[in-house]
């Protein structure tokens, strides 16, 4: 066990200075070079069937999705080394992403033993099969913390919600992270113990002020929060809160989806798409001036989204300045000349101007097109006796 994590030690972060298939291997997976990392580890098992090869070809297999790969050379380095931590830590957190959660907890609670009976020998190397941190280098005494909140992890997919909460309690006890405090905040949200969540989410952001995971999951808590100007730097952030807008917008919570987008706005305030979903935010809240605003300055950034001629005209009409909301459906007509909805808003617009002819030829051309809510309009307004 001691020579395998030796080995793997000295290549974490460093680029081949061997020829072994097995040292490219570990190098091209370092560099997320995946494809190129498999071709490698085939060679290398072909040469030695030693529980290190097969580890390291199980997270390549999973990195490129190949699941069942995978699982088959997880349990194969187990088989041959029944003490191979490292390859049990990673096979619970494949077993936890592809839903296997209690395989995941039984693969957590022989690592938990060992650490129970006081087996700390050894160096274990943790790996993130996804490069979204740098691999660690430690004692399996060190990885207690990261173990329980693994395993808080499945046990709250499982709904053992009081059993996660315990795990994820040591795991704090012993190491204070962001990642943890925001999973265990997520928990106790779900235990509709909101207040404990921010607490939690909080001390989150205390720890690194620039944590977007944290910001975001206290935002969803509290859309009221005023976000720093900092989390700008973060392209994903923004997105993540115009999605979250998104979402309360449909399912008709305006005043959630309001404070998200303004958010949004706030870090990314020259991004078009969050402009227009804003903009027809206000324009269903009645607040044409600053829809229009916003849509006005959404086609000057993106000229393409002609769409936004529409919602131009929509914002002109509630204002009832029916002249110019013509003007605007005509200009998208231009681009979309089957889009009922326009063909019948500018019928409605003529109709509003005492303008019957064209107010008819658009309804006409409206009922066309299969609007079902022109025919009372054409027979109130556009019959001839």
């Amino acid at each position: 066990m001691l020579r395998k994590s030796l080995l793997l030690f000295l290549l974490i972060g460093q680029a081949a200075f061997g020829q072994e298939p097995f040292d490219l291997a570990s190098a091209s997976f370092n560099e997320g070079n995946f494809k190129q990392a498999l071709t490698f580890s085939n060679q290398s098992l072909e040469d030695n069937d030693d529980p290190s090869s097969y580890l390291l070809r199980a997270m390549i297999h999973q990195s490129l999705g190949n699941n069942s790969n995978a699982h088959e050379d997880y349990v194969q380095a187990i088989t041959l080394d029944r003490e191979y931590y490292e390859a049990y830590f990673q096979f619970s957190e494949f077993l936890v992403e592809t839903m296997e959660y209690e395989r995941a907890i039984a693969s957590l609670n022989f690592l938990l033993n060992r650490i129970d009976r006081g087996d700390t020998k050894g160096i274990f190397v943790k790996y993130d099969v996804h490069r979204q941190e740098v691999t660690q280098i430690t004692t399996l005494v060190g990885m207690e913390a990261d173990i329980l909140s693994k395993r808080g992890l499945a046990l709250q997919k499982l709904g053992q919600l009081e059993e996660a909460i315990l795990d994820f309690d040591k795991a704090i006890e012993i190491s204070e992270t962001v990642d943890k405090l925001v999973n265990r905040a997520l928990l106790l949200t779900e235990l509709g113990k909101e207040d404990e969540a921010k607490n939690d989410l909080t001390q989150a952001i205390n720890l690194n002020p620039g944590s977007a995971l944290a910001w975001y999951n206290l935002l969803i808590i509290d859309p009221s929060i005023i976000l720093p100007t900092e989390l700008d730097k973060n392209p994903e952030f923004a997105p993540m809160l115009s999605v979250k807008g998104i979402e309360a917008f449909d399912s008709g919570d305006y005043l959630s989806a309001g404070n998200l987008f303004d958010q949004a706005l706030k870090l990314t305030p020259n991004d078009p798409v969050l402009l227009l979903n804003s903009g027809r935010l206000d324009q269903r809240n009645e607040a044409y001036q600053s829809a229009r605003v916003k849509f006005t300055k959404a086609i000057n950034l993106a000229p393409s989204k002609s769409e936004t001629l529409y919602l131009l005209g929509n914002s002109y009409f509630g204002q009832k300045e029916y002249r110019n909301a013509i003007s605007y459906y005509q200009q998208y007509l231009k681009t979309d000349p089957t889009h009922a909805q326009t063909w019948f808003n500018s019928g409605m617009a003529y109709l509003e101007l005492k303008e019957l002819e064209n107010a008819c030829k658009c309804l006409n051309r409206s009922d066309d097109l299969g609007m079902s809510r022109t025919a009372p309009f054409l027979s109130e307004y556009c019959t001839t006796e």
